[in-house]
């Protein structure tokens, strides 16, 4: 089963107004997030499979490409 995992956070951009151009960027995340499949339904927590996974320590850090 493929498990998509979406986070809800906020993304915070910062601007540098001397060089007119971006310098940073950082995803913070709020913790909460949702379970679905590939074709975007709900999963239930009470699925063997999503249960294995919330139960494992799966992480992937929250990286987003710098700005050049």
């Amino acid at each position: 089963m493929i498990i998509n995992k979406i986070v809800n956070g906020f993304v915070i951009q910062q601007f540098d107004t001397t060089t007119k151009k971006f310098i940073n960027q950082e995803f913070v995340a709020s913790g909460d997030y949702d379970l679905e499949t590939e074709s975007g339904l709900y999963l239930d927590t009470d699925n063997k499979e999503v249960q294995e996974f919330l139960d494992g320590e799966y992480n992937l850090a929250l990286l987003m490409k710098q700005p050049e």
